[in-house]
């Protein structure tokens, strides 16, 4: 991801041995070396448990960056960890019409629906493709797969209808791939595509958010249930 500094070289070490920072950052430290382009200010309004969300996963989860995103689409959301419930709260914004949570947990189907789904599927329970077509009629017009694994986009995949859009925001591990059917694909003119940390700049993506927040139009703090202290 591009841990050393663009001079080539590291600013941490444990004796003679270098640490690499995650994209030229790192974390849990009380002060780092960092690229003066990776710094954001934070208004003094934002708290900073707040802060720290938005620069994962609220930004990452920005529904309202993606290409087809506009009023009264049917979206769907797999997946309801902080990014699924981030681009839950994006689609809230975009005034869609249909918010379909869908995950394996029930206690995770309830969370969302305080984030503004309408609609919930256990898929451990269910056929989410089935359930995603009764409830469109035809299908969602975005699907997003926030968790990342090859069988979930596929999932996502066949719950959208015609020339509509599937985009994949969750990593999956290593080596895992998408069996995507090439003739759904081709001759319902579906488009699948990658968003990774909300698919615009940053600092960009930051701007949008905070002001959704300091408007009161989402609720990042209700995504925090609870805090530790570091020791």
């Amino acid at each position: 991801m591009g841990a050393k500094q663009y001079d080539g070289t590291l600013r941490l070490n444990n004796n003679k041995e270098q640490i690499h920072q995650m994209q030229k950052l790192g974390l849990f430290s009380e002060y780092l070396i960092c690229p003066q382009q990776s710094l954001y200010k934070i208004p003094d309004d934002i708290p900073l448990d707040v802060a720290a969300l938005i620069g994962c996963c609220v930004s990452t989860g920005a529904v309202i960056n993606q290409e087809i995103s506009k009023p009264g689409l049917d979206i769907v959301v797999f997946g309801l960890g902080g990014v699924g419930l981030s681009a839950i709260m994006g689609a809230k914004i975009l005034n869609s019409n249909k918010i379909i949570a869908v995950d394996i947990m029930d206690h995770k189907l309830e969370f969302a629906m305080k984030f503004g789904a309408t609609h919930s599927i256990n898929s451990s329970k269910v056929d989410p493709i089935e359930e995603i077509k009764k409830i469109t009629d035809t299908g969602a017009d975005m699907a997003l797969d926030t968790f990342g694994r090859g069988t979930v986009t596929n999932q996502a995949i066949n719950s959208t209808k015609r020339k509509d859009t599937t985009v994949i925001v969750g990593l999956s591990s290593t080596g895992d791939t998408v069996n995507v059917d090439m003739i759904d694909l081709c001759r319902n003119q579906k488009t699948l595509v990658g968003s990774f940390y909300s698919s615009i700049s940053p600092h960009e993506s930051f701007n949008q958010v905070i002001k959704h927040y300091q408007k009161g139009e989402i609720d990042i703090r209700g995504l925090i249930e609870r805090t530790y202290k570091l020791d």
